[in-house]
């Protein structure tokens, strides 16, 4: 399972393997020397559902330029590929 936090006052975000890391990483973040920051409550950790893969079809150096142009690919890429969304295994928190 996936994590991502929201450092609300640096409007960052981290991913992470844990919950207990995303939670640290948002103390971290809100507390500080002089107590909590005003920000506090719009830090937020999100359960990550699903993730994007680039999957890589065909590259030019494979090809002639004939071919690559019967293939209908443009000369302005050197390499061709398809994005897929992969779901994150989850469960109950």
């Amino acid at each position: 399972m996936k994590y991502l936090a929201f450092d609300a006052d640096n409007y960052d975000f981290e991913e992470f393997e844990t919950i207990e890391e995303a939670r640290k990483y948002c103390e971290d973040g809100f507390l500080n020397e002089e107590g909590y920051s005003p920000d506090t409550e719009k830090y937020k950790i999100w359960q990550i559902a699903e993730i994007v893969e680039l999957k890589t079809i065909a590259e030019k150096k494979d090809f002639t330029d004939e071919q690559w142009e019967e293939k209908g690919y443009s000369d302005e890429f050197d390499t061709i590929c398809k994005h897929e969304f992969i779901p994150i295994k989850t469960s109950k928190l």
